[in-house]
């Protein structure tokens, strides 16, 4: 009996793992022509190698994928299998390179969760595509379809996980640089979309941002930074910023630092969807406001705020500049000295600026000591309504 039992089982496993091989072969051969075959019109996806490994994972090599205005690159992407719809999609990247026309992001180490909504078991099919395929294998399979075709309309929840992110920006006035490192990142993707991302020790570098300086570079041991894209009158992008901890390359700067703003999109934006504001489409026009701006410095020396609105603030806007704000300080002398020290803003302006704040002083309020406006109309800045040079 025993042997009969022994033998039995030889047989199954002899059926078994051709079956199994046969699987692990053309699983990965299956999802990459899945993947090419769903990509929208404008993109393109380029794989050099893939191979699936014992336990289903399935690991693409070389990979470049393009979508409008946007690349992304990666060595490796190592997808590894879900066996109950409950838990997430998960993917790892060891190295992952995202770059457009004027900003470049690299992250490392990233450790992916995908949690797709709606999905139930009779999702799980391919109407035969491969009958070969296992059940196992078809949670493999429809993961990467999901991941290509439904990300828009799914609505997933993803979260990222990165052992470091370096960013560079190429703004119109200078380059900036920002680096984080154990970047927790959450964004969740519909009509809407909503990202909130947190760091530690940030540095934000802006030596060559206008008039160069070296030591312009600020430090901090936490950031927090959480945006979103909702369509309003127009699209709308709410974006609130804290810091904590903040140090120059010569000085303390701040305990903490916050900043909100709300930027607009022009008026042709209405008629585009979410992805197409992503992508950057032409048609959509660009963000040309930037309103309901707060940025609040404090620290046990003092305080300093900044608040204003600004419209056609953007380059190439069509339309004259107009930017209307108040700074408000506590303990001026203290505060503005942390601020020149750091190099943060050019020592002229600095200069102008505490003048102003000096000589307007407030007298009903517990707050702030003193107050200055700041109006911009063109190329033309006036200083509690007079023009800064006559």
């Amino acid at each position: 009996m025993k042997k009969t039992i022994i033998i039995f089982f030889c047989f199954l496993l002899s059926l078994a793992l051709p079956i199994y091989g046969a699987g692990r072969i053309m699983l990965p051969v299956f999802l990459k022509d899945k993947l090419i075959e769903n990509l929208p019109a404008d993109a393109k996806l380029d794989i050099g190698d893939f191979k699936s490994k014992s336990n289903l994972s399935i690991l693409y090599q070389d990979v470049s994928f393009t979508n409008g205005n946007v690349s992304f690159n990666f060595e490796q992407a190592l997808i590894i299998p879900r066996l109950s719809i409950s838990n997430p999609i998960i993917i790892e990247i060891p190295k992952l390179r995202i770059e457009s026309f004027d900003n470049l992001i690299i992250l490392n180490n990233l450790f992916i969760k995908v949690f797709p909504k709606g999905q139930s078991k009779k999702d799980l099919t391919f109407g035969g595509e491969i009958k070969s395929l296992t059940s196992e294998e078809l949670f493999v399979a429809k993961d990467v379809e999901f991941l290509i075709t439904e990300f828009g309309n799914a609505q997933p929840k993803v979260e990222v996980l990165s052992e470091e992110m370096h960013s560079q920006y190429d703004s119109p006035i200078g380059k900036v640089i920002f680096f984080l490192s154990n970047v927790k990142l959450s964004l969740t993707e519909g009509q809407n979309l909503n990202l909130s991302l947190q760091g530690d020790n940030i540095k934000l570098d802006l030596s060559n941002l206008g008039y160069e300086n070296e030591n312009r570079k600020l430090y901090s041991s936490n950031a927090r930074l959480s945006l979103a894209i909702k369509k309003q009158d127009t699209w709308k992008m709410p974006i609130e910023m804290n810091l904590e901890n903040v140090v120059s390359e010569t000085s303390d700067f701040s305990e903490q630092v916050t900043i909100l703003a709300v930027a607009s999109w022009e008026d042709q934006s209405i008629g585009c969807g979410i992805q197409d504001l992503i992508k950057g489409i032409t048609k959509c026009g660009q963000i040309v406001d930037v309103t309901d701006i707060t940025v609040d410095i404090n620290d046990e020396k003092g305080s300093l705020k900044f608040a204003g609105d600004g419209y056609c603030v953007a380059p190439n806007s069509g339309c004259p500049q107009r930017i209307y704000s108040k700074v408000y300080s506590s303990n001026t002398t203290e505060i503005f000295t942390n601020i020149m020290s750091s190099g943060l803003i050019n020592p002229l302006i600095g200069g102008i600026l505490l003048g102003g704040l000096l000589s307007s002083p407030l007298q009903e309020t517990d707050v702030y000591d003193n107050e200055v406006k700041i109006d911009v109309l063109g190329t033309q800045i006036f200083m509690n309504d007079e023009p800064l040079i006559k």
